[in-house]
């Protein structure tokens, strides 16, 4: 299922790719981050998105995405997606007020176009870099 957190840009910029922190008890082997575009404050179409064949656990991971510019202030949503393996197990922050988003789609892939449905009172570890 993919997941998404907002953020702000704190500056304009280029960014070329997106980190996560997995949990040293993370099961998933593979994953996939994606940046998606705000729509009033839940995510809407698909930005970019990059992925990692292996994952380290306890640790930052880095994907890779083609050069994709942030405008400061702006907001935008990091989305993550367990691509192999098993669940995709991150650091959160349970007291967080910016809630995550899932798509309401159980898919292997970043939609165009998300779909959101539950929303969970937690922020994942994540940047845009």
């Amino acid at each position: 299922m993919v997941e998404a957190n907002q953020f702000a840009a704190t500056a304009s910029g280029t960014v070329t790719s997106l980190s996560i922190y997995l949990d040293s008890s993370n099961q998933a082997s593979a994953l996939g981050l994606a940046l998606y575009r705000d729509a009033a404050g839940v995510p809407g179409s698909l930005i970019a998105h990059g992925s990692l064949p292996t994952v380290q656990n306890g640790a930052w991971n880095s994907v890779a995405i083609p050069p994709t510019s942030l405008v400061a202030g702006t907001r935008y949503w990091i989305a993550r997606l367990s691509t192999s393996g098993g669940d995709l197990v991150t650091r959160i922050t349970s007291t967080q007020p910016s809630p995550d988003r899932v798509d309401i789609r159980v898919t292997t892939t970043f939609p165009a176009t998300f779909s959101p449905g539950a929303s969970y009172p937690h922020r994942t570890s994540m940047y845009a870099r």
